[in-house]
């Protein structure tokens, strides 16, 4: 399996979606991909894709906004997304259905922190003992 770097757009068209065009998600698109804040990584085998992902990197945490794919690509998805967080903490938005990530998330030390939308959001905060 390989894991590429891609345009967020690219994701997104593989997942059947489009950029948000309106609104405030509209405009946070706009900025977000402008300034470099979004990024794609797709994982493929046999040059088919098998698991993407839409990530929000902001220096104190990276975000993961779109996880999709079966369980392994999922899995190589997330250790790939930690070693591009470094120290920062991290978050991320599972569906309830996908029981498989949740638990690939709780392994990894990420934690449930809410509910809403049929989505649980679960946060990592790898920066707890650092002192200033």
């Amino acid at each position: 399996m390989v894991i590429d770097s891609v345009d967020p757009v690219n994701v997104l068209a593989l997942l059947g979606m489009q950029p948000p065009a309106t609104g405030v998600a509209g405009s946070l698109w706009k900025k977000w991909t402008r300034n470099g804040t979004l990024s794609g990584v797709v994982a493929e085998q046999d040059d088919m894709p098998v698991g993407a992902a839409v990530v929000e990197s902001r220096p104190d945490v990276l975000h993961v906004h779109i996880l999709e794919g079966d369980p392994d690509p999922c899995r190589m998805l997330l250790h790939r997304l930690v070693r591009q967080a470094g120290e920062r903490d991290m978050s991320a938005w599972c569906s309830t259905d996908r029981t498989d990530v949740q638990a690939l998330l709780d392994v990894l030390g990420f934690t449930p922190r809410y509910q809403k939308d049929g989505a649980t959001f679960y946060y990592w905060a790898r920066n707890e003992d650092v002192e200033e």
